[in-house]
């Protein structure tokens, strides 16, 4: 199955017998030296910087800005696991944003699912595990909570770079978040975010290591939401071949419906289903709206996240749909180990290296070439 839908920018010229790379950048093609004479600095058009909240809930939160020069801008939150907090794309906004916003410095983890629902969110993703995806659970007298807790971890060894890559521009953020207790787990997450000048893509990459004396857990899911306007009732999924279930029986009759939105409703639902891939190696998922002209993609490899959660809500001021890759169902621990045995798990200093990428399509011909290739 042909899953290229994108063109890549780079093209190559020939100039006094060598071949020279360009960077597309504004739909026009240019050295380094061409680009560097319009732009001395830089960071006119592409850079990454750091910031820091003053008010709210958010007082004292770490972000980064990253602008590409795509019109793609996202903010990664140092202060929570170096998730990203929003994305855009040409003013016009991907992600949902709950009504409790962003909470930093978070005094103490949600005990149980009620508080969870009051401190979360939402945001372009956040990151579930590593001891637990899903509902909260008491496994092994421990106290599983909802989600686990490496999401409201703070990162540490944060770096932000630019640099030339012979004519390319790439902005690379990477550090290290660490989930721990004091006679048990001791898990690390190295996380590395690049993006390119004049792409609208982002490549996550995270190698997950155990660094503690016994056997851990593993598990593992990008919460990924997109929202409002990129999502209304006009934007359609597209998913990789997959067997869909519900997490719910009650909502098993809209697995048919999986590729729609509806209008926002009050109370209206919460949908949750699971798409299981059938194929091994690399699959595209994603969501098109044709009124804007805008695609959204999320690529994964299923031999490390085998499935897609896909989370849909049309209740009235909470309007959303989640695609979220993960190694594991959505139901917590215990259920992962004594219903579906499939828990994942980390032996002492076990790595496991995740990738996924985010992008953005614009345009009938990159829309076609995606939904043609979703076929």
């Amino acid at each position: 199955m042909n899953r290229t839908f994108r063109v890549s920018s780079l093209a190559g010229l020939t100039r006094f017998g060598r071949c020279v790379k360009t960077v597309k950048y504004l739909n026009r093609e240019y050295t380094k030296s061409e680009l560097m004479a319009y732009a001395g600095n830089i960071r006119q058009i592409i850079g990454a910087e750091r910031l820091q909240l003053a008010e709210g809930n958010a007082d004292g939160a770490r972000l980064i800005r990253v602008y590409n020069g795509s019109g793609m801008e996202f903010f990664l939150v140092e202060s929570r696991c170096l998730d990203m907090l929003s994305m855009t794309y040409k003013g016009i906004p991907m992600n949902f944003l709950s009504k409790n916003g962003l909470f930093y410095p978070l005094r103490y983890l949600p005990t149980d699912a009620d508080d969870t629902l009051k401190h979360l969110a939402g945001g372009m993703f956040y990151t579930c595990g590593t001891a637990n995806v899903g509902w909260e659970c008491v496994d092994d007298g421990k106290k599983q909570v909802n989600h686990g807790r490496i999401k409201a971890m703070s990162a540490t060894n944060v770096a932000v770079q630019g640099r030339w890559t012979e004519d390319d521009y790439e902005i690379e953020i990477s550090g290290e978040i660490r989930e721990t207790s004091l006679f048990d787990e001791n898990m690390v997450l190295r996380r590395t975010i690049r993006t390119s000048l004049g792409k609208p893509v982002v490549h996550i990459r995270d190698e997950i290591e155990n660094e503690s004396f016994a056997t851990q857990p593993f598990m593992y899911m990008y919460h990924l939401n997109l929202g409002f306007p990129f999502v209304d009732r006009e934007t359609r999924v597209f998913t990789s071949p997959a067997e869909i279930s519900v997490r719910d029986p009650e909502t098993e009759r809209f697995i048919s419906q999986y590729q729609q939105m509806d209008a926002p409703e009050s109370p209206g639902r919460e949908i949750c289903l699971m798409h299981a891939f059938r194929e091994k190696g690399v699959v595209v998922n994603g969501a098109v709206n044709r009124r804007l002209g805008l695609g959204f993609y999320v690529r994964q490899n299923t031999e490390t996240m085998p499935f897609l959660h896909q989370w849909k809500t049309n209740i009235a001021g909470t309007y959303a749909m989640g695609m979220e890759p993960a190694n594991c169902h959505c139901e917590g621990r215990i259920r992962e180990r004594e219903v579906y045995h499939t828990l994942r798990s980390l032996k002492p200093f076990e790595k496991v290296v995740v990738e996924i990428e985010l992008g953005i399509l614009e345009g009938s011909e990159e829309l076609d070439a995606f939904e043609q290739a979703m076929i």
